[in-house]
């Protein structure tokens, strides 16, 4: 579904998410074919591109749960970075900052750096949007600390950097 909303096909990603969790929903739990909340992710993902706040908060609430009950901090980090991105979509800055805080907090302490760059990336835009120069700051240097990465989220690394910027008026 990943590469279907990268190519602009946001509908046929939530068909083919939707699709992928029905097939993952024939294995039990346990089966060595990714967790259930992944599938849920993947959902959630698409439908908050394509618009299905509602249903995508949902999906997300459930596998989040589940998530935080098993303590899987990948999981738990990825979740909490969905909801925090789902909030930022909505206009809930400040929902957006405490999700993007929680999902740093368990990726710093899991040593999942991606996680943590993309939190930061997100407390970057959050941020921006309220002008709050003090933590555009910190998490700017807290960014750069981290080693480097160019993963399939690197361009929402430089738009973190560039609310930033509208942060500190520049």
């Amino acid at each position: 579904s990943v590469s279907h909303m990268t190519t602009g096909r946001v509908a046929d990603a939530v068909a083919v998410a939707r699709e992928g969790g029905l097939c993952r929903a024939e294995h039990p739990d346990d089966a060595p074919v990714g967790h259930p909340a992944l599938s849920d992710l993947a959902l959630a993902v698409a439908l908050t591109e394509h618009g299905e706040f509602a249903e995508a908060e949902g999906v997300l609430a459930g596998a989040y749960r589940v998530a935080v009950e098993q303590r899987i901090p990948q999981l738990h980090t990825w979740l909490a970075l969905q909801r925090g991105r789902l909030a930022l979509f909505q206009g809930r800055i400040g929902d957006a900052r405490r999700w993007f805080v929680e999902a740093r907090s368990v990726a710093d302490r899991s040593r999942f750096a991606v996680g943590e760059r993309i939190a930061l990336t997100g407390l970057l835009v959050c941020a921006g949007h309220v002008r709050d120069v003090d933590t555009a700051r910190l998490a700017e240097r807290a960014l750069g600390d981290l080693p480097p990465d160019h993963g399939f989220l690197w361009p929402e690394r430089m738009l973190g950097l560039a609310w930033s910027a509208v942060a500190a008026g520049r």
